[in-house]
This record gives structure tokens, C-alpha cells and sequence, in this order.
């Protein structure tokens, strides 16, 4: 008898959860309403708290770039300005920089944003000095909102091998900020090639 009434629990278990599993199932399968479709299409358009927090990169900036060709290196220093604007109502930061670079005159642009179905920060950038698109940096800020790191991933044109670089925006206050990158060095270790300070202009 506990052996029938076992049997016959396993098989009412077994139904159900079948039955759930289904459910589920349909459930997932089932298509987004129109209305429940342009209400998430809002939700995932409209910029928020996450994309205010790169206000203070917002405006005319005088640059300093501190550079390292490799660890040890010596440093080498060039100037320029930086103009940064949100554009399409407060959902990306547009920065157009021009300055010099090793003596020569630099020009370089940008579009930051945050992205509200990944969550994450994201940036891309473009300049003079090349015809590659720097493929989309990706991040993350941290609990004061004052610290963004990035990572991105792309082939080192100079050596044609896969790299990855970590790239921190600290945010000292209204009028200043930094950016640093950071790449792997010969031994693979990684190191500090390149600190941009940001001074307000206007």
C-alpha cells in the first residue's frame, strides 16, 4: 500500500510540475502586447539618474595628456581643449577634442552614454590619427557615481594581437575630472599609458 501511494505521489508530482513546466513555457513564448511593447520601448529610451551622473563631463574643458610608450617610459606631455554636449535630450555626451599629439595637431571625438537594458556605461571613440573606430568600451560606476571603469576589448593595430584595456573617468568635482587608460605591457602586466586631466574652461 505505501508503496501504491508513493507511486501514485511521484506521478501527481511529476504532472504537476509538467504541467508548470508548460505554463512556462507558454508563458515565455507568449508575445509582448503593442501597449506593453511601446511601454517598455519608454522605459528603455528615457535617460535617468545613471546618465546624469556624466554631467559634470559636460562643457569646454582645457586638456593635459600625460603619455607612456611602455612601462618606464619617459612621459610625454601635450595640451588641447575638449567640447562635450549632451545631444538627443540628455541620452548621450558628444566630446570633440582638439589639440597636439608627439607635435603634431590631433583632432579626436566621442559619444558616451549609458545603456538602460544592459545597465552598463558605453563609449566609443574616432581620431585623426588612424581610420579605426575603437570598438564600444563598456562599464560600470562605482557607489559614490564618481568612478567609471570601462573595459574594451579590439586588436593592437601596431601589433595585430587581441588586447584588453581597463579605462577609469574619476570625477573630482563640477570643473575637473581625469581619464586613465591602462594596457598590458610587454611582461603582460598591466600598466598606466595614458592620464587626460580636465579642467573647466566654461
Amino acid at each position: 500500500m505505501l508503496r501504491t501511494t508513493t507511486l501514485f505521489a511521484t506521478l501527481a508530482l511529476a504532472a504537476a510540475c509538467g504541467t508548470a513546466s508548460r505554463e512556462m513555457a507558454a508563458s515565455a513564448a507568449a508575445p509582448m502586447t503593442e501597449e506593453a511593447m511601446m511601454k517598455r520601448m519608454q522605459e528603455l529610451g528615457t535617460p535617468g539618474a545613471a546618465h546624469k551622473l556624466l554631467d559634470p563631463t559636460v562643457g569646454t574643458f582645457n586638456v593635459t595628456v600625460h603619455m607612456w610608450n611602455a612601462p618606464g617610459a619617459p612621459e610625454q606631455v601635450s595640451h588641447g581643449t575638449e567640447v562635450s554636449e549632451w545631444i538627443w535630450d540628455g541620452r548621450f555626451v558628444k566630446s570633440k577634442f582638439e589639440g597636439d599629439m608627439g607635435g603634431q595637431p590631433f583632432q579626436g571625438g566621442g559619444i558616451t552614454g549609458f545603456d538602460n537594458s544592459s545597465g552598463k556605461y558605453q563609449g566609443f571613440w574616432v581620431d585623426s590619427m588612424g581610420t579605426m573606430m575603437m570598438p564600444i568600451a563598456t562599464g560600470t560606476a562605482d557607489a559614490s557615481g564618481k568612478v567609471l571603469t570601462f573595459s574594451r576589448n579590439y586588436v593592437d593595430p601596431m601589433s595585430g594581437t587581441p588586447m584588453t584595456t581597463r579605462e577609469v573617468v574619476t570625477i573630482a568635482d563640477k570643473d575637473h575630472h581625469t581619464f586613465e587608460w591602462y594596457q598590458p605591457g610587454p611582461d603582460g602586466k598591466e600598466y598606466k599609458m595614458m592620464r587626460i586631466e580636465y579642467v573647466r574652461a566654461k
